[in-house]
């Protein structure tokens, strides 16, 4: 009697891909009162009944056929790819520029397009009331909208502006020349400010200052609010 044919002796294939016997397709017997594993990996087995010789015969004949549709695979892959690179067209260069490709870059009227302009105003002397008839204007491209720092009339504005004007709160502004600022509360009362003072978390309502805090040069601080003054 041959091994094969032991009595209780069981017979199965390894199902782990990444075992050289599963790959393989080899038949591995196991004695009775053995664990039913692969001897390689140590993963169960699976069982299968019949004579050895024609089980390892079927593998063969299946691993064949798997290894002709994979090659089979490939050459159909490979006779696509070069059959439809071939099938495109480069387009040859024009003789009359050496071959190069020329790119016409599409045009913009620059004359058409409007750039936004704010005026703003710069006093004439060092003793502005804060009005108007004491400034005269003048012309600077800015932001429609958005962060800016403009120059106006007696300093700089760093904060928010919109249609080219300060606008909204969080700005800062800082004064360049003297500036007498109406409080706007019934009693004539004003402020004067210089050079080096500025006027920080301020609130602009479409370039006229609202309110805001006060830093003098020698840091006393004042807030004011309710005014309306075109700095």
């Amino acid at each position: 009697m041959s091994d094969s044919k032991v009595p209780g002796r069981r017979k199965g294939v390894c199902k782990n891909p990444d075992c050289d016997l599963c790959m393989s397709r080899e038949v591995q017997e196991i004695e009775p009162g053995e664990d039913f594993v692969c001897s390689e990996c140590g993963c169960s087995l699976s069982e299968i009944s019949g004579n050895i010789k024609e089980i390892k015969k079927k593998s063969l004949s299946t691993a064949m056929i798997a290894v002709i549709a994979s090659v089979a695979i490939i050459i159909v892959g490979v006779v696509y790819w070069f059959g439809f690179r071939g099938g495109e067209k480069v387009a040859d260069p024009e003789p009359d520029n050496g071959g190069e490709v020329v790119v016409d870059s599409p045009k913009v009227d620059t004359e058409s397009v409007d750039t936004p302009v704010v005026d703003v105003t710069t006093p004439k002397n060092d003793n502005a009331k804060g009005k108007d008839d004491n400034k005269e204007s003048v012309k600077q491209t800015a932001p429609q909208s958005g962060s800016a720092k403009l120059t106006l009339g007696c300093g700089t504005y760093d904060g928010p502006v919109k249609n080219g004007r300060p606008d909204g709160m969080g700005g800062t502004f800082t004064f360049n020349s003297s500036y007498t600022l109406d409080l706007k509360d019934g009693q004539g009362s004003t402020v004067k400010l210089g050079r080096g003072d500025k006027i920080i978390s301020t609130k602009f309502d479409n370039g006229k200052f609202v309110q805001g805090e006060i830093i003098f040069a020698n840091n006393d601080r004042k807030y004011v609010t309710g005014v309306s003054a075109t700095l």
